[in-house]
């Protein structure tokens, strides 16, 4: 594991560390704690020419936003160890071992009351965090810093993205957001819930 205990202490819920070293001793996967990424939380990789198993998360999350992107990326790898890839990336199997993941630690007491409510509320699982908007809204409470998120921004506005870019928002497609970064002119597609700094 390229993050060891006292590292990956900073990033979990206490009572989620033992559980997750478990689980990583069990599947024996790499884990890559990365620069904020405005595209994804977290990412996993199976095996491919001798690299085994990899999964990396977002360093700027909460520990509890952390945790469920973890735990939704280790039901890609133990799905793909059942399945390999003849299920699809979201379908009902990858869907029944994040939801029963994601009990296990409700159980294990990793979750405050509230994240817990609104994880079991949910009549289904979301393919991320950032799908299930009331969710999301109740993990931002757990932030250090608590950066709107894009949707809330008029049309038009100028904000500060990760690195320090300068966008200005566009059109919403579908579900994300068509920005314009300002040095370049470069088109960009944003979540509507990115976390920005408005200008």
């Amino acid at each position: 594991m390229e993050k060891r205990l006292p590292e990956l202490s900073h990033h979990l819920p206490e009572r989620a560390l033992t559980a997750i070293l478990s689980l990583q001793k069990k599947y024996n996967f790499s884990l890559k704690i990365t620069a904020d990424r405005v595209s994804k939380s977290g990412d996993y990789r199976a095996p491919y020419r001798g690299k085994g198993h990899r999964i990396t998360v977002n360093r700027g999350l909460n520990k509890y936003a952390f945790l469920i992107t973890l735990v939704h990326e280790i039901a890609h790898l133990i799905t793909w160890e059942r399945f390999k890839n003849r299920v699809k990336a979201h379908g009902p199997e990858w869907q029944a071992c994040y939801r029963d993941l994601l009990q296990y630690f409700i159980h294990l007491g990793a979750f405050p009351d509230d994240i817990s409510k609104e994880i079991e509320k949910g009549e289904r699982v979301f393919a991320a965090a950032c799908s299930d908007r009331s969710l999301l809204r109740v993990l931002r409470k757990y932030d250090e810093k608590q950066a709107p998120f894009l949707e809330e921004l008029e049309e038009g506005a100028r904000f500060r993205a990760l690195r320090g870019r300068v966008f200005r928002k566009g059109a919403l497609r579908r579900t994300r957001f068509i920005c314009t970064e300002e040095e370049s002119g470069r088109k960009y597609l944003f979540s509507k819930v990115a976390r920005v700094e408005p200008l």
